[in-house]
């Protein structure tokens, strides 16, 4: 519990009070306010601008997981026509392929 009797103790208890409205001092609540309101804009600003990062990171890895199905999908067909060999294909839709030699799985990536 604060001495508020004296003008040190409404002093200390308008530094530590979180609510404006009970602070003794006007100027010190004004000033408070002023920058509870400055910082409060200013950390909305931050979320804001992360929230927008994050949208354009995932819009982004969307994007590239649809190019590479889409050019999956492509060296799939250009294969199954059988005019090409697979590092053509490969080539054509800029296709990393590794190929596992016990299983012979083909693992395929973007370049």
């Amino acid at each position: 519990m604060q001495d508020t009797e004296t003008d040190l103790g409404k002093l200390m208890h308008d530094f530590t009070c979180p609510d404006t409205g009970k602070m003794y001092y006007p100027l010190i609540a004004d000033k408070a306010g002023e920058l509870k309101q400055k910082k409060g804009a200013e950390l909305m600003e931050i979320w804001e601008d992360m929230k927008k990062k994050a949208r354009a990171e995932g819009r982004a890895k969307g994007k590239a997981e649809g190019i590479l199905e889409n050019s999956k999908e492509i060296a799939l067909r250009l294969l199954r026509m059988g005019t090409m060999t697979i590092d053509a294909v490969a080539e054509i839709c800029k296709l990393s392929i590794k190929q596992e030699t016990p299983s012979r799985k083909l693992h395929v990536s973007a370049k």
